[in-house]
């Protein structure tokens, strides 16, 4: 995604939303049946144990989304409390719960706060999903600040699986 440097805060947050959900829209229509959709953006190092994590994993029917990246310290738990979500690094989605993001995008834009991270996360659990990570990072932000947050939260893991 390309963000022009004249864009202020809000014009930043409008166009890496947008961008985002249209990405989600895109994959879903060109996607079908039990497919899973992999969000990645694009400022991550790879785990050398990346790929062989996507090809092997599973998802349950309940489950909206397993991230493959944690912050910091990670979530403390294998199911994440929506409230306390952020980072979509890389993000293994079922395309259900995609499709939900989609048919659903006018109510969790007006119902949930900014940031596609955070929207997507509380949506999916007001509809009832699950919200997966692992024990372990397998993608590494580059960047060790957010460049949206001003307070210096940090976006790498300690969790990396190198």
């Amino acid at each position: 995604m390309f963000i022009l440097p004249s864009l202020d805060y809000h014009d930043m947050i409008r166009s890496s939303l947008l961008a985002a959900n249209v990405a989600l829209e895109m994959a879903w229509r060109h996607s079908d049946g039990d497919q899973y959709i992999l969000f990645i953006e694009d400022d991550v190092v790879f785990s050398s144990k990346f790929a062989h994590m996507v090809t092997n994993t599973y998802l349950g029917p309940e489950t909206g989304f397993l991230t493959l990246y944690l912050p910091g310290h990670g979530y403390q738990s294998h199911i994440i409390d929506p409230t306390h979500f952020y980072g979509t690094q890389s993000i293994l989605f079922t395309r259900k719960a995609v499709g939900e993001i989609v048919a659903g995008r006018d109510e969790m834009m007006t119902t949930f706060l900014p940031g596609y991270d955070i929207r997507w996360s509380r949506f999916l659990a007001h509809k009832g999903y699950v919200l997966y990570c692992r024990d372990r990072s397998y993608v590494q932000h580059l960047a060790a600040n957010s460049r949206l947050h001003d307070h210096g939260r940090s976006h790498a893991s300690a969790l990396f699986e190198p």
